[in-house]
C-alpha cells in the first residue's frame, strides 16, 4: 500500500482581524474537488477542524473495491490562514499519486468522510452539456426554450423592431446587448480554440451534424442581428426596472410583455466593441460550418461597422477596441486592423481582473499569438493571478465583490490561454485551483455549478427557477448548470445587503471565513443571482478540459 504525507506548498502572510464566524459544533471538514481529477493532476484535499489533527491518520478508500488505497498521516498545520477559514486548523492533502481510474472518498480517524470524487480523464466530459442547459432554459422568444413556454413574442414594445429571441440576462428577464454580445464570443471561442481535431468532443444531443455549443451561440447571433438594423439604430437594453417589480413568475405570465418592454437606444463604445469582436469570430467560425456559411458575410460586415461606430463615440474601453480589432485581423488578414489592435494593446497594462466587463486578459491572450507586448502582458498578468492562487488556502485568486466566481474563472482560462500560446506551463497549476474551488474545494464545501457534485445551491436568485419550485416541477430552486455570482466580503454585505436574509434563514451561517460570506438563499442576489456570464465563462474554460478525454469510461 502507497502511503502519503500531507504536504504545505503554500506561502502564507499573517495578520490580525476580527473573525466574523467559526466552524461551530463541527469537528472537522474536508473540502475537496466533488467532480474529481483527471489522471496525472495535482490532486488536494483541504481538511479543517475544531482541533489539532496533526499526526492523525487519513484513508483514501476506493468505493467499488470498499478496499484502502491510501493512508498517511496528516500535517503540518498551515498557518497565517485565520481570515480564509472558519476553523482553527486547516491542513492540505496531496495525493497527485494516486492515478487509478475509480472512485474515492477520504476518511479521517474521526470519522469525517469527505464526499466522493472519481479520478478519470473523462470526469469533465458532461460539464459543458450541464452548462449548455441552463443557456437553453434562459432563451427568450420562441426559440425552443427548456423548461418555459415561448415568451416575450412583443419585445421592443416602444418600436417597429423584432427584438424577439436572445436570452434573458440574469435572475431576471431583462435582455442586455453587451450580455448577449459576450456570451454570444464565449461560446465561440471555446470551440474555435479547441480546433482542429478537440472541436470534435463537443456534443451534439439532437445529432443534426452542428455541435450543441455552435446552436447555442446561434441564439445569440439570431438576435444581435436585430439589434442593428441599419447604421443609425442600436438597441443596447430591452425592458426596464419595472422587470424588478413584478415579482417572481413564468416568463410567459410577464404582465409586462405586451405593453412595457421597450427597446433603449444608443450607441456606447464598451457595447459596440462587444457586439463588433462576437460578429468577427462568428464569420470566422461560421465560414467552416456548411450549415452556416451564408451567415458569416454578414456578421462580417455587422462587426466591421459596430468597430468602426465605436471608434467615433466616447473614449477609453480600449481592452474591447483591442479585442474587436484583433478578432476583426483574424477574420480578415488585414494588417490595418492588426496595427489597430497593437496599438490599442499598447494602452493597457496587465489583466488585474476579468469578466464581460473588462477584457483585457482576452485582449492579450488573442492578440499574443501575433503581438510579444501582449503575450508578455497575458504572462504577467497569469503569474499575479497565480500568486495569489497559491497564497490561498483554497486557491482563490480575486476580489470577493459581486460576481467575483465569474472573474476567477476567468483567470483560469487566461491561465490555458497562455499555457497553450507558450507551452510554459509554469502557471499550469492556476487552472487547477480555480476549477477545484469552483467543484467543491472552497469553505463552503458546495459545488458552485448546480446539478454537479454532492452539494450544490439549492435557492438560486432566479424567478423562473422559484416559479418552478414553486409549482412543484423543480424539487429545489435552482437549474441545471447554473453558477451563482459567489462569495463577497462581511462589510459590503453587511452595509449593503444585511437585510436580505432574514435571521436564521443562513444555512451556511458556521461556515462563512473571516474574509467572505456565500448565502444560499433566492433573495440573496449579491451572491447567489445565477446570470447567463457564468456558465458560458465556465464553457470556455472546461473547453480546454476535452483535450484529455479518453476512451476510458466514467
Amino acid at each position: 500500500m502507497k502511503r502519503l504525507t500531507l504536504i504545505l506548498s503554500l506561502l502564507f502572510f499573517t495578520a490580525v482581524y476580527t473573525d466574523y464566524s467559526h466552524g461551530g459544533d463541527q469537528k472537522s471538514v474536508i473540502r475537496v474537488n466533488q467532480l474529481g481529477f483527471l489522471e496525472k493532476d495535482v490532486k488536494r484535499a483541504i481538511i479543517s477542524s475544531n482541533s489539532r489533527l496533526d499526526g492523525n491518520k487519513f484513508f483514501i478508500k476506493d468505493l467499488q473495491k470498499n478496499t484502502v488505497v491510501f493512508d498517511g498521516k496528516i500535517g503540518p498545520v498551515v498557518a497565517g490562514v485565520e481570515r480564509q477559514s472558519s476553523f482553527g486548523f486547516n491542513y492540505v492533502l496531496e495525493f497527485t499519486a494516486l492515478e487509478t481510474v475509480g472512485s474515492y472518498r477520504i476518511e479521517l480517524e474521526d470519522k469525517t468522510i469527505s464526499p466522493s470524487f472519481k479520478i478519470n480523464n473523462n470526469v469533465y466530459a458532461k460539464v459543458i452539456d450541464g452548462l449548455l442547459y441552463f443557456l437553453r432554459v434562459a432563451r427568450c422568444g420562441n426559440t425552443s426554450a427548456e423548461l418555459h413556454k415561448p415568451c416575450h413574442l412583443f419585445d421592443a414594445t416602444n418600436s417597429e423592431l423584432d427584438l424577439t429571441g436572445g436570452w434573458h440576462d440574469a435572475g431576471d428577464y431583462l435582455k442586455f446587448t453587451r450580455s448577449i454580445a459576450y456570451v454570444t464570443y464565449t461560446l465561440l471561442l471555446s470551440y474555435d480554440v479547441s480546433k482542429p481535431n478537440v472541436s470534435q468532443y463537443f456534443s451534439d444531443l439532437d445529432q443534426d451534424g452542428i455541435a450543441d455549443v455552435l446552436e447555442e451561440a446561434k441564439i445569440g447571433l439570431d438576435y444581435l442581428i436585430n439589434v442593428y438594423p441599419d447604421p443609425e439604430t442600436f438597441v443596447y437594453i430591452v425592458g426596464d426596472r419595472a422587470d424588478h417589480l413584478q415579482g417572481v413568475r413564468m416568463p410567459e405570465d410577464d404582465k409586462l410583455a405586451k405593453t412595457k418592454r421597450p427597446a433603449w437606444f444608443g450607441f456606447r463604445r464598451n457595447v459596440l466593441s462587444q457586439y463588433a469582436f462576437a460578429m468577427a469570430l462568428a464569420s470566422t467560425v461560421f465560414e467552416e460550418i456548411p450549415q452556416y456559411s451564408k451567415n458569416a458575410k454578414q456578421y462580417l460586415s455587422l462587426a466591421k461597422r459596430a468597430y468602426s461606430k465605436a471608434q467615433s463615440v466616447e473614449k477609453e474601453h480600449y481592452d474591447k477596441l483591442c479585442l474587436a480589432a484583433t478578432e476583426l485581423y483574424r477574420a480578415t488578414q488585414d494588417t490595418k486592423y492588426l496595427s489597430e489592435a497593437k496599438a490599442f494593446n499598447d494602452k493597457l497594462s496587465v489583466g488585474h481582473w476579468g469578466n464581460w466587463a473588462d477584457n483585457t486578459l482576452l485582449a492579450h491572450a488573442r492578440l499574443g499569438e501575433f503581438y510579444a507586448p501582449a503575450a508578455k502582458k497575458l504572462r504577467d498578468s497569469v503569474a499575479i493571478f497565480y500568486n495569489l492562487s497559491n497564497k490561498h488556502l483554497f486557491g482563490y485568486n480575486t476580489a470577493y465583490t459581486f460576481s467575483g466566481l465569474y472573474a476567477a474563472i476567468t483567470t483560469g482560462s487566461a491561465g490555458w490561454f497562455y499555457e497553450l500560446l507558450s507551452n510554459d506551463d509554469s502557471y499550469a497549476d492556476l487552472p487547477t485551483r480555480i476549477r477545484d474551488y469552483l467543484l467543491g474545494t472552497n469553505p463552503w464545501g458546495i459545488c458552485f455549478i448546480s446539478g454537479f457534485g454532492t452539494n450544490y445551491p439549492k435557492n438560486i436568485h432566479n424567478r423562473l427557477a422559484q416559479s418552478l419550485k414553486k409549482a412543484g416541477v423543480l424539487e429545489n430552486g435552482t437549474i441545471k448548470g447554473a453558477i451563482p455570482g459567489g462569495p463577497v466580503k462581511p462589510a459590503e454585505w453587511e452595509k449593503r445587503w444585511n437585510d436580505l436574509v432574514p435571521e436564521g434563514e443562513d444555512i451556511n451561517v458556521e461556515l462563512h471565513p473571516p474574509e467572505a460570506v456565500y448565502f444560499d438563499h433566492f433573495r440573496a442576489y449579491p451572491t447567489n443571482e445565477a446570470s447567463i456570464y457564468g456558465p458560458s465563462e465556465a464553457i470556455l474554460f472546461f473547453s480546454f478540459y476535452l483535450r484529455y478525454l479518453s476512451d476510458t469510461p466514467n
